[in-house]
């Protein structure tokens, strides 16, 4: 009957308060969160060193590719004169295993139950860092015991006289100028200076100073190409994050750039880099190990086929 059915609203509606309830949140009934599994990483590209350089296989102990020592030149010889003696000789590089890596302990639980696949996660971050620290010791390895006596292209250049250092007060990067970069391409054999064998490597901030560099007599001296690549004086430029980054405040005694061909340079390996895991050494945590492993070392195959631009050390 109508009066029985507005009496049964009415009673409904203020039972339920319905004037003045809102409708339930997320603070009444959580919602859950949904997390995406796919990783991206916006880094800097390393893995120079590898893409450059000579590889050479380091076998038991010590390996020692050849280097071409002394080479006399042929000259002339008149007729029916004796030959003039030559002595060409050879030298020796040296590589041996210097172990790099880590480990990372990983709970079972997150290995198993882990939306984002760890496997795939733990391979990135491994190839990144390896990569990273080829790129650092090839470049910068100083001979101390932070690298095991291990000396990359840097500390050559400067134990050798195959460097630029800029003049007296001059500490900041800023301070480089276009005639410091051609400067550079002197001290390496010419031989590098010919074909595609050469190229300026630079930290990535420096794109930001090159452009700087032309003049109206000279508007290509620095060109950015359509691919992304660069070119310095038409020389390649390649981009390695392990120099000094461009900047106006002082920076004494730091490389700046190298100017060479590092295919003259051998990057020796023992086997490849690895990663292994284990459940056994924190059996007791319940965690498993994964370690990483690489065993490399650095040599040059010719001495002058580098060079680098270091500021002033005051």
């Amino acid at each position: 009957m109508p009066a029985q059915r507005d009496a049964l609203l009415d009673f409904a509606c203020d039972t339920l308060n319905v004037a003045t309830r809102t409708a339930l949140s997320t603070s009444d009934i959580p919602l859950p969160s949904e997390y995406g599994g796919e990783i991206r990483e916006l880094i800097s590209e390393f893995g120079v060193v590898r893409n450059r350089m000579a590889p050479y296989p380091i076998g038991m102990g010590t390996s020692r590719p050849a280097r071409m020592g002394n080479r006399p030149a042929f000259g002339s010889i008149a007729m029916s004169a004796a030959f003039s003696e030559r002595s060409p000789t050879v030298t020796f590089a040296s590589l041996e295993s210097h172990k790099i890596g880590g480990i990372v302990r990983l709970p079972r639980e997150i290995d198993e139950q882990s939306i984002v696949l760890m496997g795939q996660f733990l391979a990135r971050y491994g190839a990144i860092e390896f990569a990273r620290a080829e790129d650092s010791w090839g470049f910068n390895a100083d001979g101390s015991g932070t690298y095991e006596a291990v000396k990359g292209i840097v500390q050559i250049a400067r134990d050798n006289t195959k460097t630029v250092v800029l003049a007296s007060t001059k500490t900041k990067p800023s301070d480089a100028t276009l005639d410091d970069f051609r400067t550079l391409r002197t001290k390496v054999n010419k031989a590098a200076l010919s074909g595609r064998l050469s190229a300026y490597y630079l930290d990535t901030t420096w794109e930001t100073r090159l452009p700087s560099f032309r003049t109206a007599a000279e508007p290509n001296v620095y060109q950015r190409l359509p691919d992304g690549s660069a070119l310095l004086d038409g020389y390649p430029i390649l981009w390695t994050d392990v120099l000094t980054a461009y900047g106006t405040t002082a920076a004494a005694d730091s490389p700046l750039a190298v100017f060479g061909a590092l295919s003259f340079w051998w990057m020796g390996e023992h086997g490849s880099p690895r990663i292994d895991t284990s459940e056994h050494v924190w059996f007791a945590n319940d965690q498993l190990a994964v370690r990483f492993i690489e065993e490399i070392d650095f040599d040059y195959a010719a001495l002058d086929s580098t060079a680098a631009l270091i500021t002033a050390a005051s």
